[in-house]
């Protein structure tokens, strides 16, 4: 178990992931997951994510349509194994 699992719905994110990622990898805590959630990947995520999942702890759940926001929220959560879940949007840039 990690202790914090950070959960990303995307959709459309390729272009915005990179910077997440990034500033995921210069965090001092290095005990965490993140999935990222593609809801409906319409612009190959998929591919940035699994390209920074050689480097992070990063994996994806693909959904083959758009599902929404609470959907990819509640399939992340159930695939989490952290002690404490963290909500994070694609386009977010971490301190």
């Amino acid at each position: 178990m990690t202790s914090a699992s950070i959960v990303i719905p995307s959709r459309g994110g390729a272009a915005k992931l990179p910077v997440l990622f990034a500033s995921l990898a210069g965090q001092t805590v290095s005990d965490w997951e993140a999935i990222v959630v593609l809801d409906g990947d319409i612009d190959d995520s998929a591919a940035v994510v699994d390209e920074w999942a050689t480097r992070l702890p990063v994996r994806r759940i693909t959904f083959p349509e758009n599902r929404g926001r609470a959907a990819a929220l509640t399939a992340g959560f159930a695939e989490a194994t952290g002690r404490v879940l963290l909500r994070c949007d694609d386009d977010l840039e971490l301190r």
